[in-house]
């Protein structure tokens, strides 16, 4: 069947594949700025580009028949003319000859022999006014079909394949400078100097707030040349570069604060939180561990398509690492009461249940936890395994904690960890606790710095978790009657050599045969079953190798479900 001339910007291949960004293109884009005399967001940039492709094809179609004609077999022709053949991609041809048509079907018709630019001849129907795809009117014909899509369809369809083209032939180009995902000319952008940033950095101490780009220039009093858009985006710019202010608002409403008012955590992820061991939602762990998951409240646990964490309640207990960092985790719940964006600290007013007193957090989505708990945690004598609730507050963006004060803080034994040949050791030690805490994770710590030094020192060491639970489970066992160690415990030591969420730590002690559950979340060790590994969920739970008389067995479960 014949068909009409299809436009390349109707093509998925033009694109995703053969379209490149011309100099050409930017100088357009160039003209779009200057015409506005403002910034541009890089999805209207790629919109008018796209759209000038568009037109711009069409009209080059119109030209090339101007001055020739569009064949179409209803049309009568001379020997002479010029024809154009949407159907062969616009190429031209000249009609050589005319003959009478034969074809009993049809009525009278001309047949034309016409000749390409290429020296190829053919005959093609003349005069033939029948029902035809190539008989419907010129501007169809080169301009596409009913079934192309329209220009807001292309935009929609293809826009996310031009889009990182654009933007890394905008940040090669030196005449470009970008803030945030919004693009301009640097030629056009008014001046912020050092003095305008000390004065912003004055106008946020007095206002101790995160202050809007908008207040901030007003403060400023400034006669500068440009727009309000223009003048909001270098001074944006301008706060950006410099390495005392933070933007802890949004990319479309920028609010500007002092890094030096913050917690360093809010904008760099502290030591002791980096390169933790995670689950992938593949792992098996015993069914009573589930719970165990839920009540520790670790945001590395919280992950999609897990039995856990999908309750009202908000709670966890405090690990290491969130202690020496001042951080509380935001699992999946937590992050659910908020809205934001994408690399955003967002500020939070955290209330202290027992007083109603308020101080400064500022989450941090990607990151998953609250950075700026640090003074509290020392006001109320905050411990590893310390136990918090958390409800949303009054306000927005607020969230209230609750801890739990012992009626009586007599002493006691305790566990304590302390860092000796570069290797944790835990001993009991007479101790005073002054939270509410789960003994089976309670470790006090004499001295964090030394817990913090191991663990970067673990992290360069690149220490397998295996490796890492046999080392606490020692120091654990030395310490029970029976030589067990409960898998909190073992979870909240492992976290004082590298971070790690529960269900890593649990999945080992599930997989591997040296390894046995003997109840109430207690676990013993053989090793004369050192490698041996259970592949399945019934091994798992059978532990067929096991030489003990008092294993408890616990139902397998895939974390993430199936």
């Amino acid at each position: 069947m014949a068909r009409v001339r299809r436009l390349r910007t109707q093509e998925a291949s033009f694109w995703k594949s053969d379209y490149k960004v011309s100099e050409d293109d930017l100088d357009y884009l160039t003209g779009v700025i200057l015409e506005a005399g403002q910034p541009a967001r890089l999805d209207d940039l790629v919109s008018a580009l796209m759209l000038r492709l568009i037109h711009r094809e069409k009209e080059r179609a119109a030209r090339q028949v101007s001055d020739g004609e569009v064949y179409r077999p209803a049309d009568h022709y001379d020997v002479g003319q010029n024809l154009y053949f949407t159907d062969r991609d616009l190429a031209q041809a000249t009609v050589v000859n005319v003959r009478p048509g034969v074809n009993p079907r049809y009525s009278d018709f001309q047949v034309i022999r016409v000749d390409f630019e290429d020296g190829t001849e053919l005959e093609f129907a003349s005069d033939l006014d029948i029902a035809h795809p190539l008989n419907r009117p010129p501007e169809e014909l080169v301009g596409g079909s009913a079934e192309d899509l329209s220009e807001e369809e292309i935009l929609q369809t293809y826009r996310g394949d031009v889009s990182p083209r654009l933007e890394e032939a905008l940040e090669s180009d030196e005449g470009w400078v970008q803030f945030d995902g919004v693009w301009f000319l640097s030629e056009l952008l008014p001046e912020f100097h050092v003095g305008h940033l000390n004065l912003a950095e004055a106008a946020i101490y007095e206002a101790a707030r995160p202050l809007p780009v908008t207040e901030i220039l007003g403060r400023l009093e400034l006669g500068l040349a440009g727009s309000r858009q223009a003048q909001l985006f270098s001074l944006n710019l301008a706060l950006a570069q410099d390495e005392r202010f933070d933007n802890v608002g949004t990319r479309t409403q920028q609010n500007w604060y002092l890094r030096a008012l913050m917690p360093e955590a809010a904008f760099s992820r502290p030591a002791v939180h980096r390169n933790p061991f995670r689950p992938s939602g593949d792992e098996y762990i015993g069914l009573t561990m589930l719970d165990i998951v839920e009540s520790l409240g670790d945001e590395l646990d919280s992950i999609e398509g897990a039995y856990v964490g999908n309750g009202p309640d908000i709670a966890f207990e405090v690990s290491f690492p969130h202690l020496y960092a001042g951080t509380m985790p935001a699992s999946r719940a937590l992050l659910s009461l908020f809205s934001y964006e994408q690399g955003q600290h967002l500020q939070v007013k955290l209330i202290d249940g027992r007083n109603g007193r308020s101080f400064s957090g500022w989450l941090l989505p990607e990151e998953g936890y609250i950075a700026g708990l640090g003074d509290w945690y020392k006001q109320v004598g905050m411990v590893v395994g310390g136990l918090v609730t958390v409800s949303p507050g009054d306000e927005p963006a607020s969230l209230k904690l609750g801890i739990t004060v012992p009626r009586s803080s007599s002493s006691g034994w305790v566990r304590q960890a302390s860092v000796a040949d570069g290797a944790l050791v835990i001993q009991m030690q007479l101790g005073r606790i002054a939270v509410r805490h789960d003994p089976a994770t309670l470790i006090d710590v004499a001295d964090p710095e030394a817990i913090a030094g191991l663990m970067v020192q673990t992290q360069q060491g690149n220490r397998s978790l295996y490796n890492l639970i046999k080392a606490v489970f020692a120091e654990l066992a030395k310490l029970s009657p029976q030589g067990v160690a409960s898998c909190q415990a073992i979870y909240s030591a492992v976290n004082m050599y590298r971070r790690t969420g529960a269900v890593p730590v649990f999945s080992i002690l599930t997989r591997n045969a040296c390894f046995d559950p003997v109840g109430s979340g207690e676990w013993a060790y053989d090793g004369s079953l050192e490698g041996q590994i259970y592949e399945t969920p019934e091994g798992m739970r059978e532990r067929p190798l096991s030489h003990r008389n008092d294993l408890a067995r616990d139902q397998v479960v895939r974390y993430a479900g199936n």
